[in-house]
């Protein structure tokens, strides 16, 4: 039996079955996940900050550091390794023996089509295009030095350039001809990145189905993943007690998080790496001047705020 998750974005959770083994279970190969969804609309990864398209889409695509879910520190992927030879400087050293996925419409079966530094050179030049880039911050130039290594210069240091998850870790490398060959909605409706599963099928605000990547260059266990799209969050939440999916990604407020916790079947655990605050723009009047600020501060009852829609599933910064 697989766990049921559900996750929370207002309060970074995990809910897992109590049935299934939590810590230390081995892994066993086989099996369909279904992951519930609100809405599915495209799979381009750069023109989306949707959660569950970014869902499927970081299932679909690699890119080359990935972030620890244990310390949120930057960890090897597609970049096997990397050093700043100065300030602006990012040199990065592919994994060889990758290989994008088979069976479409562009690679067919057998074709062997590796990941090289020129895919890593067209993604980041694309994704620069769309209107998400800035959360790439500034790059001068991004360049491939050889078959296997990529050079990316900044205007000014960059050091969260790996460490951010919304800069290099959010770019999936994706394939030139895929694009060329399906144009850009078709690309948007068939993706093909070198990541642990391919896409069989997708129907727009219906679902998708991702089958394993046999040719994936670390293990995968499970035979597909289902996202199944239920826009109301009650749904959801009703047919993850039901046993109809596995694993509810988010949950939107405190009623289904109660829900969730009145279930002897269900255990919660913290994800982390989410936060919630108010911020100011500093840059424009009246909460340019710093008084202004200090005294919207010392109004605001944050114990009352924080006990009301946080505690207990977070902690008080």
């Amino acid at each position: 039996m697989f766990k049921r998750i559900a996750l929370s974005v207002l309060a970074a959770l995990l809910v897992v079955s109590a049935s299934a083994s939590v810590f230390g279970a081995t892994p066993a190969r086989g099996g369909t996940l279904k992951v519930s969804a609100s809405s599915i609309q495209q799979l381009d990864p750069y023109k989306t900050a949707a959660n569950d398209e970014t869902n499927i889409c970081g299932l679909v695509f690699d890119p080359l550091v990935i972030i620890s879910k244990d310390n949120f520190k930057p960890m090897p992927h597609l970049a096997q390794k990397w050093e700043t030879p100065d300030e602006n400087t990012w040199v990065f050293h592919l994994r060889k023996g990758v290989y994008f996925q088979e069976g479409n419409e562009v690679f067919k079966k057998g074709a062997k089509r590796e990941v090289t530094a020129d895919d890593v050179v067209y993604s980041i030049q694309r994704f620069l295009k769309v209107s998400t880039a800035f959360t790439l911050g500034d790059i001068k130039s991004v360049k491939a030095l050889d078959r296997y290594t990529v050079e990316i210069k900044t205007p000014v240091p960059n050091p969260f350039l790996v460490a951010d998850s919304n800069r290099i870790p959010s770019v999936g490398i994706v394939p030139r001809e895929a694009i060329e060959k399906l144009g850009e909605d078709g690309f948007a409706r068939h993706p093909i990145g070198s990541g642990p599963f391919a896409l069989k099928s997708f129907t727009t605000d219906q679902g998708a189905v991702l089958e394993r990547n046999t040719n994936y260059w670390l293990p995968v266990y499970l035979d597909k993943v289902e996202f199944v799209v239920i826009p109301d969050p009650t749904v959801q939440i009703l047919a993850l007690t039901a046993g109809e999916v596995d694993i509810v990604p988010y949950l939107f407020n405190l009623d289904s998080m109660a829900t969730v916790a009145k279930n002897p079947k269900l255990t919660t655990l913290s994800r982390g790496g989410s936060y919630r605050g108010l911020g100011f723009n500093v840059t424009k009047p009246p909460f340019d001047e710093l008084e202004v600020r200090d005294a919207i501060s010392k109004a605001m009852d944050i114990d009352a705020a924080f006990n009301a829609v946080v505690a207990p599933h977070g902690e008080r910064a």
